[in-house]
């Protein structure tokens, strides 16, 4: 969704220049999806060359998946991913860098004069990023009111992210940093 299907289309057409062709496997937030049967069916594909992989990042799931991807048996490069805390798998590993996104934003609503800015999120993979990011840019800043919501909802959960637009709502910051898309676009 969103910006994702961009991406892979750019991935697909810098393969394809190379050579090679992408193959693609989606799994969700939901912890529903058997990532084990997808990375069994990538690495045992003799036309897979190496892995780009989002693990799960539920801590159950994630764990188990990081130590698979670690004996793939072809190169990894996981994304948007860290390892789990004690974990042993020193896999390559690319993210965006969330600290900056959130200073452009701290500094464009800061620079337009907002005293009071909120920062809304939901539970996703790198929320937790963003949120120590705008604690740190915020906590050096000269703005009085910046208030964090923080609210248990996954992406697309309709009621937990009515509660996160009804939380900034009641904050009555007149600008916001919202993440992910799905209470951005309630709003």
């Amino acid at each position: 969704s969103f910006f994702g299907p961009g991406v892979i289309r750019h991935m697909a057409t810098f393969a394809a220049r190379a050579g090679m062709r992408l193959i693609v496997r989606e799994s969700s937030y939901d912890g529903q999806t058997d990532e084990d049967a997808i990375l069994e069916d990538l690495s045992c594909n003799p036309d897979v060359r190496g892995l780009i992989a989002a693990p799960s990042a539920h801590p159950r799931i994630g764990a188990r998946i990081w130590d698979r991807l670690s004996s793939a048996g072809i190169p990894v490069v996981v994304m948007e991913r860290d390892e789990p805390l004690m974990g042993t798998n020193f896999i390559d590993s690319v993210r965006t860098n969330h600290h900056y996104g959130v200073r452009k934003a701290a500094s464009h609503f800061l620079g337009r004069g907002h005293t009071a800015v909120a920062a809304a999120l939901t539970r996703t993979p790198t929320s937790c990023a963003i949120a120590e990011g705008w604690k740190q840019v915020l906590g050096e800043s000269a703005a009085p009111t910046c208030p964090l919501i923080s609210g248990a909802a996954q992406p697309y959960d309709g009621h937990g992210v009515n509660a996160v637009v009804a939380s900034l709502l009641t904050s009555h910051a007149p600008a916001a940093r919202i993440h992910s898309y799905s209470p951005a676009i309630a709003v």
